[in-house]
């Protein structure tokens, strides 16, 4: 929470979230309304350098997992998408200004794509 009450958008690194140290910050606006939704800290180039600095030291991890793990993996997160695609709509309505049955469409295509031929080039 910032200090104006709002919710603050972390940072994720390393698999974690991470509040910036910046002291600089742009509002997230509801752009149907206008109204401030949150406060999002604009990460400084060393937190921008710490988060590659993790991608880069997870990668090899992820480029040594079998195919078969990583395409395991990603049609979980398709699981998850499909699961909680409602919330995932209601949730992202202060960001888009879109009907909520545009957003649910939008999560429920983009959680059909795993079915897709395109999905099965994944590897």
């Amino acid at each position: 929470m910032s200090k104006s009450g709002l919710a603050s958008i972390e940072n994720a690194i390393g698999g974690a979230r991470v509040v910036s140290r910046s002291t600089r910050t742009q509002g997230v606006f509801n752009p149907a309304t206008g109204e401030q939704t949150a406060v999002l800290p604009l990460s400084s180039a060393a937190e921008v350098a710490e988060a590659i600095a993790a991608a880069k030291a997870a990668f090899p991890a992820w480029r040594d997992t079998p195919p078969l793990k990583r395409a395991r993996m990603m049609f979980r997160f398709k699981e998850l998408l499909s699961a909680h695609a409602d919330d995932i709509a209601r949730r992202s309505r202060p960001n888009t200004a879109r009907p909520m049955t545009m957003r649910w469409a939008r999560w429920r295509a983009a959680s059909r794509w795993w079915n897709s031929p395109a999905a099965s080039r994944i590897s």
